[in-house]
């Protein structure tokens, strides 16, 4: 018996001095396995960040992103291409169109409210006509009077893809768009590039008091 246990005993020992950095090399390879993905996340999200650093139009977007989401958030740029520019007198015959469509299709209701003896609504629409007319003519007064500066850039069109989170909360942007002026000023955000340039008029010098009260569509 004492034999036996002279012979086991140092045997046990080599076991378990050998198993104990086994078990640590395997732990060590769960916990790498498991926190590796969020590392090199983090990496990247650090990399793309130094890569826009200095760049006011990505200072610009992510301001604009942090302001109107919940307070605690910090936003992480990893994509940011410019794709197209829009001129003012682009922009302005594009503003002048829409109230155009709009004083025709309220004209349509007027003359239908009144055949139809609403004449409380034809009477709503008479008024929107008039300052549909008075738009009309303060955007032709307005191209007018900005003379040279009318073939000048309103805004930038860009295509952006980051990262929004939140603790552990996260919102992704995955080829979002955003227009922006010479000026840096972000004027909208969207993911439908069709609803890129509904904001476009703001970027027109003076357009804001012409339509302060018109509410265009």
């Amino acid at each position: 018996m004492s034999v036996s246990v002279s012979i086991c005993k140092p045997f046990f020992f080599r076991y378990r001095k050998a198993a104990a950095p086994a078990a640590v090399y395997f732990y060590t390879f769960v916990c790498m396995k498991r926190f590796l993905p969020l590392l090199l996340v983090a990496l990247a999200l650090s990399a793309c960040g130094n890569r826009f650093a200095g760049d006011p139009v990505a200072e610009a977007l992510q301001n604009y992103i942090v302001s109107h989401a919940p307070e605690g958030c910090q936003f992480a740029l990893t994509e940011l291409q410019k794709v197209d520019s829009t001129t003012i007198a682009t922009e302005l015959e594009r503003r002048t169109g829409i109230f155009a469509k709009r004083l025709e299709k309220n004209e349509e209701l007027y003359v239908r409210y009144r055949t139809d003896g609403h004449p409380k609504n034809a009477e709503l629409k008479r008024l929107a006509m008039k300052k549909d007319q008075q738009v009309l003519q303060d955007l032709a007064a307005l191209r007018e009077s900005l003379g040279e500066r009318i073939h000048g850039i309103a805004y930038y069109d860009y295509r952006f893809s980051g990262h929004l989170t939140k603790g552990r909360r996260s919102v992704d942007y995955q080829d979002a768009w955003f227009t922006i002026t010479p000026s840096d000023e972000v004027l909208v955000v969207v993911t439908d590039p069709r609803d890129l340039h509904k904001s476009g008029g703001l970027a027109i010098p003076g357009y804001r008091e012409i339509i302060k009260d018109a509410d265009p569509e």
